[in-house]
């Protein structure tokens, strides 16, 4: 059986076969957040999160500095780390704009 001919990957220019190994990782990946965590995070969660935000559509870090801001990230209060039931209770979850949700994370929690 022949191979297949040799390209240039586009991101790290080497010459592979087919996909670039270490060009095709998931795009999303934290190291402190295991695969079983990050396999939450479905279509299921989307569509979950994006009603979560049409009903709760204010960033509650920003309501507290005065502010109005939309909320675009529903965020897990306490970290669920992979537990699935953790993850799933709606009251672990709060209203957070991007830059909220950004200094959250950078900061672990």
């Amino acid at each position: 059986m022949a191979q297949a001919p040799l390209k240039q990957c586009m991101k790290c220019r080497k010459l592979v076969r087919g996909k670039c190994e270490a060009c095709s990782k998931p795009k999303w990946t934290r190291s402190k957040v295991s695969e079983q965590a990050q396999r939450l995070y479905d279509h299921q969660w989307a569509k979950t999160s994006k009603r979560y935000l049409a009903e709760h559509p204010l960033c509650v870090e920003c309501d507290k500095e005065g502010r109005t801001e939309a909320a675009t990230c529903t965020d897990h209060i306490v970290p669920h780390r992979g537990n699935e039931d953790l993850f799933w209770e709606e009251t672990n979850w709060q209203p957070l704009c991007r830059r909220h949700h950004d200094l959250k994370t950078r900061r672990g929690e």
